[in-house]
């Protein structure tokens, strides 16, 4: 289901900005296939990799409410978080007891080629370093990478390391797959992450 042009409109009204700025800065996205509106038509030609990111999502979501004073506070689309050749698929944030925790998420189907997911994470290297990831955020947010499966996630696990060579310091980047994340009694609480570079048993995020 989604929103028609008139349904996406009264939405932007209710944030207090035109459609068009709507969908600038809060990435909104509809309208049907008559009148696509956004980044409908991206969203669509990838509709697995979307459904798979929001899934995650729903699962971080759902877990952060399990926990006490938890709750998902904060959540932005690809298109809302966007900067350059930075493009994750989202940035939330989760809030747990009196304490909030920001992060990109990454879902990997083995979709894209090597050369291209090296870039991703270059891209998150350059972006964390800048002067801009100082004034947006207080503290870098952590980079979750969910991926489909163990082969998957040492891809992942390969490409951030080709990309950490000379770099002054590594990216605060766990992976984990999704089996592991749905298993877990605590979700993404629970210690099902791995830290490229680093070796022994999975971590528990928050670190």
């Amino acid at each position: 289901m989604e929103l028609t042009p008139a349904g996406l409109r009264t939405l932007a009204a209710h944030l207090g900005l035109s459609l068009a700025k709507a969908v600038s800065h809060h990435g909104l996205a509809g309208g049907g296939p008559e009148s696509p509106i956004g980044t409908r038509r991206t969203l669509v030609a990838h509709l697995d990799h979307t459904v798979g990111a929001d899934a995650v999502l729903g699962v971080l979501a759902r877990a952060a409410r399990s926990q006490r004073d938890g709750a998902l506070v904060e959540w932005r689309n690809a298109a809302a978080c966007a900067h350059g050749r930075l493009r994750p698929d989202g940035y939330g944030v989760l809030r747990l007891g009196q304490r909030d925790y920001g992060f990109f998420l990454e879902f990997d189907r083995v979709t894209v080629r090597p050369a291209p997911l090296r870039a991703k994470f270059a891209a998150y290297h350059r972006y964390l370093a800048s002067a801009r990831a100082a004034r947006d955020f207080d503290g870098l947010p952590s980079v979750l990478v969910v991926a489909a499966g163990p082969a998957a996630e040492d891809r992942v696990v390969g490409a951030v390391l080709a990309v950490e060579t000379g770099q002054p310091r590594r990216l605060p980047l766990l992976v984990t797959t999704v089996d592991l994340l749905i298993a877990a009694e605590g979700g993404p609480f629970d210690p099902i992450w791995r830290a490229p570079g680093t070796r022994g048993r999975r971590l528990r995020w928050p670190l």
